[in-house]
């Protein structure tokens, strides 16, 4: 599978997950929002390395390690960038995923300027959102990085 396609799918699979989030309750919403942001993380991390495949740098292990490497292409460093940034999609994305890993999706309350889910009712919603600015993100660099 090459890599734009496996990107593709990720996304599919997160949009999956989060319509039926929204017909589901219960345990069974839990488990797909969960999903959801797992794809979500996944597509992030397939689309960088979408990226260093198609600029033939070094291959990463972890994402975080990537974003600190010095000239990197203007895409990668753009999500570099944002990944610093607090009160971006992407670092609110990766912050919340490592959250869950560690505590799973629970109803604590979390500081709102972090853009970290803070009660029950927020998670698709804001899941939806990180979809939409994924989706943009892989579609304007994608014609960007197909120009050179």
């Amino acid at each position: 599978m090459s890599a734009v396609s496996r990107t593709n799918q990720v996304v599919f699979f997160a949009r999956s997950c989060l319509a039926q989030a929204e017909q589901a309750a219960g345990q069974d919403k839990r488990q797909l929002e969960e999903g959801a942001l797992s794809h979500l993380y996944t597509g992030v991390v397939s689309f960088a390395n979408e990226l260093v495949g198609q600029y033939r740098l070094a291959p990463f292990e972890d994402i975080k390690e990537l974003f600190m490497r010095t000239d990197l292409p203007a895409e990668l460093y753009e999500l570099a960038l944002l990944q610093q940034d607090s009160s971006s999609w992407i670092a609110a994305l990766l912050k919340q995923y490592q959250r869950m890993l560690l505590t799973g999706l629970d109803d604590g309350v979390v500081t709102h300027s972090a853009q970290l889910i803070s009660s029950q009712s927020d998670y698709v919603s804001l899941m939806r959102n990180w979809l939409i600015e994924l989706e943009k993100t892989i579609q304007r660099m994608r014609l960007h990085y197909q120009e050179n």
